[in-house]
């Protein structure tokens, strides 16, 4: 996998290239007058999306959009009007939506949110990462791992998305604060069939991080092994023994082998009966609920 070292995108400076921030302001305390509450809410967002199906890249994307809304509200009501421009004649205009919400006023706006430092996420864009053919080698190394997991395996999809949103809020009092918010996903679908009988199990995960943590395949694994049990398990599928690692269970020798049964070196368990439970990364049982021992992931009951 090809990693770049990420870059910052460009500061977010909509009151110096866009609006002025006084005559901004003025015209939110028009449309805010007697109002509870409201403000200008100023946006720019980048995101891309690979989608990898039936062994190829079938969606490869990425869009751009920037715009602002603006939000007025009295007691029960809320007036908002929003647009795609930028500018002080877009809004003046939404300001004269927003105000509708308002009336006659009479209300005394309410204290803004408490302000904090507190860093919860990066502000790096999560895109910048890694290059558009390290996302795409990632997403094929997926599904080739979820076609050896099983020979049942019959159908895989992969998707990988990342997005970048730099927002600017402008309060009535003055106050103006700003965010860079990252937003990455990894979806995995597996579908597998029996007798010309299909399931299909699927399982993801992300959030506010950088992608190049969730193409590392200690992230992405355990992912596809849950989608394959996911639906799989509970619905009689049972796995087959190549996708299964053999394991020491203290002095029992265990191999899963097909319809969830267990060899042991003295009889057969049914495992829809036995007291064992199933380790997430599906490549072994454990007769108690601690970690796999093979794989370090917690165990949970079958």
């Amino acid at each position: 996998m090809t990693v770049k070292i990420p870059q910052k995108m460009d500061a977010f400076t909509p009151f110096d290239t866009m609006l002025d921030r006084d005559r901004a302001l003025q015209i939110l305390r028009d449309a805010t007058n007697g109002a509870d509450d409201g403000e200008l809410f100023i946006e720019r967002k980048r995101a891309e999306m690979f989608a990898f199906d039936d062994g190829r890249l079938k969606t490869a994307s990425y869009d751009a959009s920037e715009g602002f809304g603006l939000r007025a509200v009295k007691g029960e009501t809320a007036g908002y009007a929003h647009a795609t421009e930028i500018s002080e004649a877009a809004l003046l205009r939404a300001a004269q939506t927003a105000r509708l919400a308002v009336g006659a006023g009479g209300a005394t706006l309410a204290d803004g949110p408490q302000a904090t430092n507190r860093r919860l996420y990066t502000d790096e864009n999560p895109m910048d990462g890694a290059s558009f053919p390290a996302k795409v080698d990632v997403l094929k190394e997926i599904d080739d791992f979820a076609r050896g997991l099983d020979g049942r395996v019959v159908q895989v999809s992969a998707s990988m998305a990342a997005s970048h949103q730099q927002v600017a809020i402008l309060r009535p009092d003055g106050t103006l604060v700003q965010d860079d918010r990252p937003m990455t996903r990894i979806n995995v679908s597996v579908m597998a069939e029996k007798d010309g009988r299909r399931e299909s199990g699927t399982a993801g995960g992300g959030g506010r991080d950088l992608l190049v943590p969730l193409m590392e395949r200690s992230y992405w694994e355990p992912l596809v092994r849950e989608a394959l049990r996911a639906k799989l398990a509970q619905n009689g599928f049972g796995f087959a023994s190549q996708a299964i690692k053999p394991s020491l269970l203290g002095r029992f020798s265990a191999l899963f082998i097909s319809e969830a049964e267990l060899i042991t070196g003295f009889d057969k368990i049914d495992l829809r009966t036995a007291p064992f439970f199933l380790c997430h990364n599906i490549c072994q049982l454990v007769t108690q609920a601690t970690n796999c021992v093979a794989c370090k992931y917690r165990v949970h009951p079958k």
